[in-house]
Parts: C-alpha cells; structure tokens; sequence
C-alpha cells in the first residue's frame, strides 16, 4: 500500500503540467498540496515502506527479500520520470506490477500451497495464474484506453504514448484486441472450471466477469471524445473491482 501511495504521489509530482491539461478541476499537487510537501510527502512514505519491508524481511529470516521493495520503489520512480512517456513501456510496467498483487500473494504462500493436497493444490494454482492474468490484461488494456484520453496533454508535454506514435484509432484497436483477448481467457478459464462451480458461482462468474467485460468493450467500440474514453476506463476500473469481488465470492461460496 505505501509503495502504491508513493507511486501515485510521484507520478502526479512529475504530471502537473499534464495534468493542468487534461483534468485540472482533478489535481492535487499545486491545488490542494504545494510540489514541495508532495515531495516530503513521497519520502516519507518511501522511508516507512522500507522500515516495513525491512521488519518482514527480518521476521522470515529472509533478508533478501527486502530488495523487493527498492525495485519496486526504483520502477514505479522510473515509469513518472520516463517509460510512461515512451509507447507501451510505462503500460507494460503498470501491469505487470498490478499482476504482481495476487502473485506476490502465491509467492509468500508457496509453502503453504505446497502442503494442500493434489486436487485442491491445482485448483488454486490455477485461480492464482488466472488473476495474475486478468490483472495483467484488464490493467494494459485500461491503460492504454488511459492514454487515449490523456492524449492532448501527453502531446504537449511531448510524450510518445502509444496514440502519439500510431494515432489514435491505431491505439484503440490495439486496446479493443487486448480486451478481446481478454474475454477469449475469461471464457476458456470458466469453461474448464464451468462444472467444478455452483449454480451461484456459475452466475457471479457471468456477473462479475464476463458481461461487464463486454459491457466495456462496447464502451471502447464506440467512444470517440475524451469523456467517452474517460467513462470507458472508469468502467474498466468497476469491472477490476468486481473482478476481486468474484475472487472473495469463489473462496467463500466454494
């Protein structure tokens, strides 16, 4: 969470003039927080992340895995200052880091998964590459739709996001294939599990997960003005949402 919070803090340091343009009733740094306490701010949060990190790190006599947290730290650093303003790079960062929740997860836990038996074992296993999957895909996709809509502002600050480099509608296709995609491994993943459900997992898999992807594709399909594009990545961040709603449900129902 405070590697989260100083992400956002970062990013929205080095976004003022961006941000000037493309949502300034939304900003925070030069409305409500001056860049100076933002900054203090960002290192503060860094400091107690790493204080944590190194605690965790100590209590599982593992100190190695301290090292996580400034990779962490150093990429999400790196993503404001530069790779979001190159084509996919900063996208390809994003999501791999929001994949890296639930794998962070499996990974602290891979001895306790070692130890269930043999069905059930795989059956996790199998629910944990899945979300690393859907995180992963959902986020690049929203992304990139991100970028679509930030596309004026990114212009000006001479970025080189994907719409920049192949346009607009080349950008947008390239998201519309990634959601397709998408929907292609949601719907083997619940093919394959379809009968190991419940009549109500059966129904919250289509509520939580397939129609509300649809519903953003169709969302993406026909938006063409910036607020368009703005709805479509809010609805792609509901359907995240309900997407982890499905994984509580899964773990209480099954």
């Amino acid at each position: 969470m405070l590697i989260a919070a100083g992400g956002y803090v970062i990013n929205d340091w080095y976004d003022q003039r961006i941000d000037s343009i493309n949502k300034p009733e939304r900003m925070i740094i030069g409305n409500g927080m001056n860049s100076s306490a933002a900054i203090m701010y960002y290192g503060l949060l860094v400091v107690l992340g790493a204080l944590i990190a190194l605690y965790l790190a100590a209590h599982v006599q593992n100190m190695g895995l301290f090292f996580i947290y400034p990779i962490a730290v150093f990429l999400l650093w790196w993503y404001s200052f530069s790779l979001k303003r190159q084509p996919l790079g900063g996208n390809l960062v994003v999501a791999l880091f929001t994949a890296f929740v639930p794998g962070i997860v499996w990974f602290a836990e891979r001895e306790g998964f070692s130890q269930l038996d043999s069905a059930y074992g795989i059956q996790m296993r199998q629910l944990f590459i899945f979300y690393m999957i859907f995180a992963f895909v959902s986020t690049l996709f929203r992304e990139i739709i991100k970028d679509i809509e930030d596309y004026k502002g990114d212009l000006k600050d001479e970025c080189r996001t994907l719409p920049i480099v192949v346009g607009v509608q080349a950008a947008k296709n390239i998201a519309l294939a990634i959601g397709f995609i998408l929907f292609a491994i949601i719907t083997y993943w619940l093919l394959i599990q379809w009968n190991e459900l419940t009549g109500w997992l059966q129904l919250t898999s289509l509520l939580f997960l397939l129609l509300p992807n649809l519903f953003v594709l169709w969302q993406a399909i026909r938006a063409k003005t910036t607020e368009d594009y703005h709805n479509c990545s809010q609805w792609t961040k509901y359907w995240m949402i309900a997407g982890l709603l499905y994984l509580c449900l899964f773990l209480v129902i099954r």
